[in-house]
């Protein structure tokens, strides 16, 4: 029998895609397909019924909504930006499942550092990703480099099964968007491109499928990464389920620093092996030592743990407050207390 839904409680349910992360001070709801965070005081979690299961679809307390005028314009709010709706239906909608992460591939991403001693071979590099099917490849030249070189590097990885590249690098040559677009059209799965030593500040989109961005700093070591910021949230459905259950920068991750040692992070001081030597990408990523870091996601970093953006901030663990594996990343500026 057909349940008439005119008889049936109409209530204010959030978009499955919409997920809220509780802070010490203060939550935010994660629109997790338009990759958007709003973050709004913990006064306001009285308004939501959570249920008993954290995958529970989360409705709103109209009581405790129309309480007062403050509330009644959040609840506005909310459906101004499509974070809820009104359904009779609500019992029809499955909740979006965060609780396990699975990718097939043994290795998602690959940092390469690359200066002027640098030569070890991209070859024999490219042969050895190819082995654990990775995803991304992000190369990052401590060095002036024009677009020939990039393109004479690319090619070593132009048959391989990874599906997305990102390039950084200094420039002091006139390199316009129209060569990396050239670039783009040669090769097809270059999605991201980080010019450094730029005149200006300039971010560029085309299509949904490359960014280019230009910067006044200089890229000149690996020291350089591991800086938090608000303004690089990722709140996509893969990243936050990864960082709920894994640590996002460093599960499944592989590097090779500039002098061909290959680490989990090339700003990292242990090393699994140098590319000069014989090594066995397999055989590295089975070394529990290697996987050490995979599992300390967010959950279990001190301050992180308390922090609402947890599941959609990056994650560092090359530098750390106190250089303890469960502190803080040092170079995040940012208290969930204050």
């Amino acid at each position: 029998m057909i349940a008439n839904l005119e008889n049936q409680i109409t209530k204010i349910m959030m978009f499955t895609c919409c997920k809220i992360v509780i802070g010490a001070k203060r939550s935010c709801i994660c629109d997790l397909q338009r990759n958007k965070v709003y973050q709004f005081p913990n006064e306001f979690l009285k308004i939501f019924n959570f249920g008993s299961n954290e995958t529970d679809i989360v409705t709103i307390n109209e009581e405790v909504a129309n309480s007062n005028e403050t509330c009644r314009k959040f609840v506005a709010d909310l459906s101004n930006m499509e974070i809820c709706f009104d359904s009779k239906k609500y019992t029809n909608f499955a909740p979006l499942k965060d609780d396990n992460f699975d990718e097939p591939a043994l290795i998602t991403n690959c940092i390469i550092d690359i200066d002027e001693k640098s030569n070890y071979s991209l070859q024999k590099v490219a042969d050895e990703l190819d082995k654990v099917n990775y995803i991304c490849l992000h190369i990052r030249y401590f060095k002036h480099v024009n677009i020939e070189e990039i393109k004479n590097n690319l090619a070593y990885f132009d048959k391989s099964c990874l599906r997305s590249i990102e390039i950084s690098f200094n420039t002091s040559d006139e390199i316009f968007d129209e060569d990396i677009l050239e670039l783009k059209d040669e090769y097809g799965r270059l999605c991201k491109v980080i010019l450094f030593s730029q005149q200006k500040e300039l971010t560029n989109v085309f299509g949904n499928d490359l960014i280019i961005y230009r910067t006044q700093n200089r890229l000149t070591d690996q020291s350089q990464c591991g800086y938090i910021s608000e303004r690089y949230l990722h709140a996509q459905t893969q990243f936050f389920i990864e960082s709920k259950n894994f640590n996002n920068c460093l599960n499944k991750k592989i590097s090779i620093d500039k002098y061909g040692y290959i680490k989990n992070c090339p700003a990292m001081k242990e090393n699994f092996g140098q590319l000069k030597c014989e090594s066995d990408f397999l055989k590295i990523i089975e070394n529990k030592e290697f996987k050490k870091y995979w599992k300390i996601n967010k959950d279990k970093i001190e301050e992180c743990c308390d922090c609402e953006y947890r599941y959609v901030c990056h994650d560092c663990r090359a530098f750390t407050k106190d250089n303890k594996p469960f502190s803080k990343p040092l170079k995040c500026p940012y208290s969930p207390y204050e």
